[in-house]
C-alpha cells in the first residue's frame, strides 16, 4: 500500500475553523439579540465537536500503539477524520 503524506490532503482544521466562524457569525446575525438558549446550544456544539476530536485522537494513538505508526495509523487517521 502506498505511504500517505499529510500534505496530500487539504488542511481540515482550516476548513473546520472557517465553518465554525461562519456558523457563529450566522447565528449572531440571524438573531438580533441571541438569547441564552442559542448561546448555550452554540457552546454545546463547540464542546461536542471538541470532545469528538479528542476521542478521534485517542483512537489514533491506540491504533498507533498496537499496530505501529505505519499504514494502519495513517488509514485510521484518514477514516476517523471523514
Amino acid at each position: 500500500m502506498e505511504q500517505m503524506s499529510a500534505f496530500r490532503r487539504p488542511a481540515r482544521a482550516l476548513f473546520v475553523s472557517i465553518f465554525v466562524g461562519l456558523f457563529a457569525a450566522y447565528i449572531f446575525v440571524s438573531y438580533s439579540k441571541p438569547d441564552m438558549k442559542i448561546v448555550l446550544l452554540l457552546l454545546l456544539g463547540f464542546l461536542t465537536s471538541f470532545m469528538a476530536n479528542v476521542f478521534r485522537m485517542a483512537l489514533i494513538v491506540v491504533v498507533a500503539y498496537y499496530y505501529g505508526p505505519g499504514n494502519a495509523c495513517l488509514e485510521t487517521h484518514e477514516y476517523a477524520a471523514s
